[in-house]
């Protein structure tokens, strides 16, 4: 009888490791599959200041600057950066899951200077289960803090 309970509580025991394994994986496995998601849409969002498609760049944009910026507009207003060529060098997804910092470097040329491998951070945010970029307008720049 002995035997049985020793055995019951074993079985128990193992159960329950392998349970709080599980989601152990489970959370890493998350984890990588938001990395990978939020890499993807850097790359397509690079990808398309790359190639000049504005149009296609300001979808990435957070919904707080898409409802006050006109696509139209912002597509067509003149760019004084041409972008050559990125690199993703890191990614830092905060505990919570819902906002990351992106460091990356590029080449592009403005006013005829070429610059090599410049270093930026970009602030990126989830909404409603997707990446996007977040993106302050002129207007933001020159609010006071609140205090």
């Amino acid at each position: 009888m002995k035997g049985l309970k020793l055995w019951h509580i074993i079985v128990v025991a193992l159960f329950l490791s392998l349970s709080v394994g599980g989601c152990a994986l489970t959370q890493l496995d998350s984890k990588a599959n938001d990395e990978a998601g939020l890499r993807e849409r850097v790359e397509e969002f690079m990808q398309a200041k790359t190639t000049s498609n504005w149009i296609k760049a300001f979808d990435y944009f957070d919904s707080g600057f898409r409802a006050k910026t006109n696509r139209e507009n912002f597509a067509a207003s003149p760019k004084t950066m041409i972008f050559q060529a990125f690199s993703i060098e890191k990614i830092e997804i905060d505990p919570a899951g819902d906002q990351a910092k992106v460091h990356l470097v590029q080449d592009f040329v403005m006013m005829g200077y070429e610059f090599k491998q410049k270093p930026e951070v970009q602030n990126w945010i989830k909404e409603k289960g997707k990446w996007f970029l977040k993106m302050t307008t002129a207007e933001d720049n020159f609010r006071q803090p609140q205090k």
